[in-house]
């Protein structure tokens, strides 16, 4: 299936990333969180973050990559898709 990978501006400094990823996961139990979010390191130590729906049927990227942030989406794309690609590039 399509894959869409798009670069912006980013949402949080990158010195707040990982803080950032951390506060993110430490939701995965709050009882109004559908799906679920994850932290992966891609590339040579690159922490990413992957969150993936209730039914884990899709998953996305966010990667924090110098003065950019890219997300990985796409309709078809699981855990493994997501991560495989963002190993490509980074």
């Amino acid at each position: 299936g399509p894959v869409v990978i798009k670069e912006y501006r980013p949402d949080v400094p990158a010195e707040d990333w990982d803080a950032s990823l951390e506060r993110l996961v430490a939701g995965n139990d709050a009882p109004t969180r559908s799906g679920r979010a994850d932290i992966v390191t891609v590339g040579d130590a690159l922490r990413a973050l992957v969150t993936t729906s209730e039914d884990g049927s899709v998953s996305s990227l966010f990667l924090h990559m110098g003065d950019e942030e890219i997300s990985i989406r796409g309709p078809d794309l699981q855990f493994d898709d997501v991560v495989a690609i963002a190993n490509g590039f980074a």
